[in-house]
């Protein structure tokens, strides 16, 4: 099974490099960017953002003006925005990679292959998830770039390290929301409904923010992994990390079950 799984991921990540690779460019070039940035940001970012209302900066997920004079704080707001970005193509590739088969019916190819459907599911897991770390490292190696030539004493390596390992969590989670609805059925864009899932998550935590709501913040990934968190590792951050860790593993399960059972949408 695990030689099938491999080769059938390979394949899939082989028709999938450009489009990977490109996600992985913009992202690094747009990381880059915004983290060369920081000394500059220190000069003007005061007065900037002084005028802008503080529901828009909540949005964000700025807190306080002293985040324009920390490197790792200033980090901590910019990942949050990019973990956004890199949960819609999480979503939408995992979502391609089942929902396009069966539109294209190119799914009759592989059932003509000496392969289970287990074996193309947890082949579509391992492509998916692979894709998001592709992507992941770009960004992160970006940021730890720009550390070392701007940063200054603001710089910690291993606090930035801590909010890539944790708040680049959330992506993953939404890729496995990706492959259940996909493993479910094929007769909606799974796609497009993974990230309705994003932003439905997203505004959950901005509302409960906004609303001094700990049930809203508390089902959104983007609030309870974000930076401030990450570096200030509670219990309850600990309890709801694994109640994420089991919920992805789970519906991943799922889907893969469901798949393997119901008729192909062809």
């Amino acid at each position: 099974m695990a030689t099938n799984v491999i080769k059938l991921t390979k394949f899939q990540l082989n028709n999938r490099k450009s489009y990977i690779l490109g996600w992985a460019i913009g992202v690094f070039a747009m990381m880059f960017l915004y983290m060369i940035l920081f000394e500059s940001m220190k000069d003007l970012g005061q007065a900037k953002f002084d005028a802008m209302p503080k529901e828009i900066l909540e949005f964000m997920g700025v807190e306080s003006m002293a985040v324009m004079t920390n490197w790792i704080s200033y980090y901590g707001m910019i990942f949050s925005l990019f973990t956004l970005v890199v949960s819609f193509f999480g979503a939408t590739f995992a979502g391609s990679l089942l929902y396009n088969e069966e539109k294209t019916k190119s799914i009759e190819f592989l059932n003509a292959l000496p392969v289970s459907r287990l074996e193309i599911f947890f082949s579509k897991i391992l492509t998916s998830f692979v894709a998001v770390v592709i992507v992941s490292l770009a960004m992160d190696s970006s940021a730890l770039i720009c550390g070392l030539l701007n940063g200054g004493p603001t710089f910690v390596a291993t606090d930035a390290l801590t909010i890539m390992k944790i708040t680049g969590f959330v992506p993953f989670f939404f890729t496995a929301i990706a492959l259940f609805v996909g493993g479910l059925t094929a007769r909606v864009a799974t796609g497009l409904v993974a990230s309705g899932a994003v932003i439905t998550f997203y505004m959950l935590g901005y509302l409960g923010s906004l609303l001094e709501n700990d049930i809203m913040t508390n089902v959104s990934p983007f609030k309870v992994f974000e930076a401030a968190n990450a570096l200030n590792l509670s219990g309850d951050v600990f309890m709801l990390f694994g109640v994420f860790l089991v919920t992805m593993f789970t519906i991943v399960f799922l889907g893969g079950f469901v798949y393997n059972k119901r008729d192909f949408n062809i």
